[in-house]
């Protein structure tokens, strides 16, 4: 069998479905790279770690079948090849030669037989569709608040919450809560409740492209199928109740914030730098009337910072771990955003200064 592409082309396709590949697998079959080519159909290139599968295809012209595993090798070898027409060659013994320009090379390839099905729609799904660029973001401005303790695996996962039509993405551990809402493209008749895994999900957001382009979301109980231009993706799900997290969200807030979200970063990124020096990792915020004053302190270095901000409902000084308050605002977009507080020690909620496309908590730290 034998088949012709671009460098470029197959190297994009490799580092694609390469995203659900193992570092290190114990089975050498998910160790490797699924190529299958079917005359009149495609080219395509499958990796898997049997919860998350990613299978992209490749602009190519070929003669003949192929079912063949290649190694991480395989992968190498195109990557360090120069720009242009790349002919690969697949014999009778799964003896893969490449060429490129004067460049041949060869690699010893496998049967397929004990893969794991590659990724392909579900017979009866529901589905949603939503555009590329809008739910890249929804995972951007969630994902990094999952929990890591996998003694509560159902929240090292995203929920996603499909309603009519409007998506809500929520994400959570015992110090802060992302929520983001979007509009679908095509929604659902029925409320669908899915929790995704959180380190599959970001694998995701990094594949999606930042556009227009439309991805349709098929779902079952226990799997969710993604399919957009270049790529198929089979993701299994968690298992369990995802909490109420509507319940966690404080109803009424006595003081409120408005603040341009830039300029508290930059002031939030100050601050870092002394209290990532410190045993607690904390920031005080100060609450006045037109201001907050931000201070941290480290056995050698310090920082006091008033910035300008419109306060409503009293004054207060709370405090918080700055890793969290960072990781908020540098994944916003937003211009201007709401801070509301009730007390030092109950959660601050943070949401968009119109709108309510997003929601985030966190928990303040006790302090002395």
């Amino acid at each position: 069998m034998e088949l012709s592409c671009q460098q470029a082309d197959l190297l994009q396709a490799l580092d694609l479905c390469g995203h659900a590949m193992q570092a290190k697998s114990p089975h050498m079959v998910l160790d490797s790279i699924y190529l299958r080519a079917q005359e009149g159909g495609e080219v395509t290139l499958t990796c898997t770690d049997l919860k998350l599968t990613i299978t992209a295809s490749v602009p190519a012209f070929f003669d003949g079948n192929a079912d063949i595993l290649l190694p991480k090798l395989f992968a190498d070898i195109i990557r360090r090849l120069p720009d242009g027409e790349v002919r690969i060659t697949i014999s009778s013994t799964l003896l893969v030669t490449i060429r490129c320009q004067s460049i041949e090379m060869t690699v010893q390839g496998m049967i397929t037989e004990g893969y794991p099905a590659v990724a392909a729609p579900i017979e009866g799904a529901g589905s949603i569709v939503i555009k590329s660029g809008t739910f890249k973001n929804m995972i951007r401005q969630t994902s990094f608040a999952v929990s890591q303790d996998e003694m509560r695996q159902i929240l090292t996962g995203c929920l996603l919450e499909c309603e009519g039509d409007t998506a809500t993405m929520v994400s959570l551990d015992n110090f802060r809560m992302a929520i983001r809402k979007e509009k679908l493209i095509k929604g659902t008749d029925k409320p669908v409740k899915l929790v995704i895994p959180g380190k599959y999900l970001s694998e995701i957001g990094k594949i999606l492209s930042d556009t227009q382009d439309e991805i349709t979301i098929s779902y079952t109980s226990t799997q969710v199928y993604m399919a957009f231009a270049g790529a198929k993706i089979l993701v299994r799900l968690l298992d369990g109740n995802y909490m109420n997290y509507k319940q966690i969200i404080p109803q009424n807030n006595a003081i409120s914030v408005r603040m341009e979200r830039s300029s508290l970063l930059r002031c939030v990124e100050r601050a870092m730098l002394v209290a990532l020096g410190g045993k607690t990792n904390l920031i005080k915020m100060e609450l006045k009337l037109g201001e907050i004053t931000i201070t941290s302190n480290s056995d050698i270095s310090n920082i006091h910072e008033v910035i300008e901000a419109q306060v409503e409902g009293g004054e207060m000084t709370t405090a918080f771990n700055v890793r969290y308050v960072y990781d908020v605002l540098r994944n916003l977009d937003d211009e201007y955003i709401y801070l509301r507080f009730n007390t030092a020690i109950t959660p601050c909620v943070m949401t968009p200064s119109e709108g309510d496309s997003f929601t985030y908590l966190l928990m303040p730290v006790r302090f002395h």
